[in-house]
């Protein structure tokens, strides 16, 4: 339940636009500035696999953009 309260304290649908570039540098800004620690933040407009290990994660999607932000242990 700790990625839902992640989602609601960043609403990170706010900060995704078309351009996952864009994306992904705001959420990391806004990631790294309300919660602390080491975010790293994946965007795209394609489909994408991954795999973390991590206490606080979160994936939402924007119209076509895809993001999946975690923070480094």
């Amino acid at each position: 339940m700790k990625h839902l309260k992640f989602i609601r304290k960043l609403k990170l649908q706010n900060n995704i636009n078309e351009s996952p570039s864009e994306s992904k540098r705001a959420i990391q800004r806004v990631a790294e500035a309300k919660i602390g620690g080491t975010f790293s933040v994946i965007c795209s407009k394609e489909n994408f696999s991954y795999l973390v290990v991590t206490r606080l994660y979160c994936e939402v999607q924007v119209d076509n953009v895809t993001c999946f932000a975690f923070i480094h242990e």
